[in-house]
C-alpha cells in the first residue's frame, strides 16, 4: 500500500508532509507505515483515496487498471486551487494543487472552488494552512469574507467592507494586521476583483509547540 502512495505523491509532485497536513495525520503516523510499524485504518484509507482521486482498491494495491473514485452522492469533487490571478476566469486556471469533496448544503447550480490559506490575518477563525471552500461569485453583501484576488499575486481571505465612495476595505480578523483599502478606480482598473465568498473552513491541525 505505502507504494502506492509514494507513486501518486511522486506523479502529482505533492510532498508527504504536505499529505500528513491536508489529511490531519502526524509526519510520525506516515513514517511508521513507510517502515511497516503500523497500517491506516479505513477512514484515513478513504481520505488518501478521496484526496488522489482513486479508488480505495487501488490504494490497498489492487493491479487493476487506475480508474478515478466515483463522487460520494450529492458532493462535488472540487479543485484546490494554486496561483489566482486577477486577470483570469477561474474555470479557466490550470494550477491546480489537488481535489476535495464538497457537499452544498442545498440544490444549487453555483459553481466552487476550494482555496488554501497561508499566513495568519484570518486568524483565530481561519487558520494557516486550512482549505476554504469558495462560491464563485464577483460580488458579495458586506460583511462576507471573500477570497479577492489582489494585483495578480493571488488570492487572500478577507472580510469585504465597502466604502461609501465606491472602493472597499479588506478587513482582517486578526487585529496584528491592517485592512487593504482600495479606490472605486482601483476597483474598475482590476487591481482586486472578488472570487467568491468562502462558505466553509476545512481546518488545518494546530502545530504542536
Amino acid at each position: 500500500m505505502y507504494h502506492r502512495i509514494e507513486q501518486l505523491l511522486q506523479e502529482k509532485g505533492i510532498t508527504p508532509y504536505r499529505l500528513c497536513k491536508d489529511i490531519g495525520i502526524s509526519q510520525q503516523t506516515y513514517s511508521n507505515w513507510k517502515n511497516r510499524r503500523s497500517v491506516p485504518t479505513a477512514t484515513i484509507i478513504r481520505k488518501v483515496a478521496d484526496y488522489f482521486g482513486v479508488s480505495v482498491s487501488y490504494i490497498m494495491g489492487d493491479d487493476a487498471e487506475l480508474e478515478p473514485l466515483d463522487p460520494p452522492r450529492d458532493q462535488r469533487r472540487i479543485p484546490i486551487l494554486g496561483r489566482v490571478p486577477c486577470g483570469v476566469p477561474v474555470r479557466e486556471i490550470t494550477d491546480i494543487e489537488g481535489y476535495i469533496y464538497y457537499e452544498p448544503p442545498r440544490p444549487t447550480s453555483a459553481e466552487f472552488v476550494a482555496l488554501r490559506v497561508t499566513g495568519q490575518s484570518m486568524e483565530p477563525e481561519i487558520r494557516d494552512g486550512s482549505v476554504v471552500v469558495i462560491r464563485v461569485c464577483e460580488s458579495c453583501d458586506p460583511g462576507d469574507i471573500c477570497a479577492v484576488s489582489v494585483d495578480d499575486e493571488g488570492a487572500t481571505c478577507k472580510i469585504v467592507k465597502p466604502d461609501p465612495d465606491g472602493g472597499a476595505y479588506l478587513m482582517p480578523i486578526n487585529p496584528a494586521y491592517d485592512p487593504m483599502h482600495y479606490t472605486a478606480q482601483e476597483i474598475k482598473d482590476h487591481r482586486v476583483r472578488i472570487i467568491g465568498t468562502v462558505e466553509e473552513v476545512r481546518y488545518a491541525p494546530r502545530k504542536r509547540q
